[in-house]
C-alpha cells in the first residue's frame, strides 16, 4: 500500500514537472516570437509539443512562426493540427485561410474564412480578407457585401471603403465608388491612391476640374504619378 502511494506521488510530481516544463517552453516561445526570433520560437514550440502533443496553442503559434519565415506549407500543417485539437478557435481558421490564399488555394481559403466568421461574426478583418479573395475571383458583388459588413463592424475602416470603391468601379457603379473613396479620404486624408482613383472616375464622368483637384492634392502629398495625370487630363 505504501509503495502504491509512493508511486502515485512520483506520478503527480512527474506530471507537475512535465506541465511546468511544457509551459516554460511555450512561454519562452512566445517571448522569442514577440522579439521576432522566429527560428528560436519554432524550436521552443516544438519542445513544448514534444512534451504535450495536444497543446493546440503551441501548434497555432508555431504555425504562425512558420508563416513569418515564409514557410506556408508547414504553417498550414500546424494550423490544421491546432484545429483538430481545438476546432472552436476562429483565429486559427483565419490564419490557415491566409496561408492557403498566399499559396493560391483560394476556394479552400474561402471555406476557412467562412468557418472563422461563423465562429466570430464580429471580427471585421475576417470579412475584409474574405472580400479580398472574392474580389480576386471577380466576385465583386460578393466582395462589396463583405466590405460592407466590415464597415458595419468598424465604421472608420478607411481601407474597406477604398476597396469597396474599387469593386463598385468594376461593376460600373461610378457614383457609388466616388462616395466610398470620399469616405476613405475622410478617414485617411493621406491616401494618395484613393485621391487619384477618385480623380480618374471624376474625369470619366466629365467632372474635369474636380478630378484635376484630386490629382493636385495627391501630387502635393508626394505621389508623382499624379502630375503625369495632370499633364494628360488637365492641361
Amino acid at each position: 500500500m505504501k509503495r502504491i502511494k509512493f508511486l502515485l506521488i512520483l506520478l503527480a510530481l512527474s506530471n507537475n514537472v512535465h506541465s511546468q516544463t511544457t509551459n516554460e517552453n511555450y512561454k519562452k516561445g512566445i517571448e522569442n516570437f514577440e522579439n521576432e526570433n522566429f527560428l528560436r520560437a519554432i524550436e521552443l514550440f516544438t519542445n513544448a509539443i514534444q512534451e504535450d502533443t495536444k497543446l493546440s496553442d503551441a501548434f497555432h503559434k508555431r504555425g504562425l512562426a512558420y508563416y513569418k519565415i515564409g514557410d506556408n506549407n508547414k504553417a498550414i500543417k500546424d494550423y490544421s493540427r491546432a484545429i483538430e485539437l481545438n476546432p472552436l478557435n476562429p483565429e486559427t481558421y483565419s490564419l490557415r485561410a491566409f496561408s492557403l490564399w498566399v499559396l493560391g488555394n483560394k476556394l479552400e481559403a474561402l471555406r476557412d474564412y467562412n468557418e472563422a466568421i461563423k465562429l466570430n461574426p464580429k471580427d471585421n478583418f475576417y470579412f475584409f480578407d474574405r472580400a479580398g479573395i472574392k474580389s480576386s475571383l471577380f466576385d465583386y458583388r460578393g466582395a462589396i457585401i463583405d466590405y460592407s459588413k466590415a464597415i458595419e463592424i468598424k465604421s472608420n475602416d478607411w481601407f474597406s471603403y477604398a476597396n469597396r470603391a474599387r469593386c463598385k468601379k468594376e461593376i460600373d457603379d461610378l457614383n457609388g465608388a466616388i462616395i466610398d473613396y470620399s469616405k476613405a479620404i475622410e478617414f485617411n486624408p493621406n491616401d494618395v491612391i484613393a485621391l487619384t482613383e477618385r480623380g480618374l472616375i471624376k474625369i470619366q464622368l466629365k467632372q474635369i476640374d474636380s478630378g484635376c483637384l484630386d490629382f493636385s492634392k495627391a501630387g502635393e502629398l508626394g505621389y508623382t504619378l499624379a502630375y503625369e495625370l495632370i499633364k494628360k487630363y488637365c492641361n
